[in-house]
């Protein structure tokens, strides 16, 4: 909704962090990372922050199924921000 209707990223982070506390499995823990780092790397358009967050995702969960992915993603940026994967 803050996303969608509102127009509001900050919102949107905020309810996303405040999500991920309140559910106790790691995979939707982790999903609402996801989130996070969605709305930091499509809205914000920040690929600092968004780095930061899949990173924190990686030592938070880091035998999640599709883990790799977002590993993967991380050096996709890295790459596009400092000329090569992994910076």
């Amino acid at each position: 909704l803050a996303m969608r209707e509102l127009k509001d990223p900050a919102l949107a982070i905020w309810a996303f962090r405040e999500a991920e506390k309140r559910v106790e499995a790691p995979a939707r823990k982790l999903g609402y990372g996801l989130f996070v780092a969605g709305v930091y790397r499509d809205q914000l358009r920040d690929a600092g922050k968004t780095v930061v967050e899949l990173r924190r995702l990686t030592r938070l969960y880091p035998d999640a199924p599709g883990i790799d992915r977002v590993e993967a993603e991380i050096d996709e940026i890295k790459g596009g921000m400092f000329g090569g994967p992994g910076g």
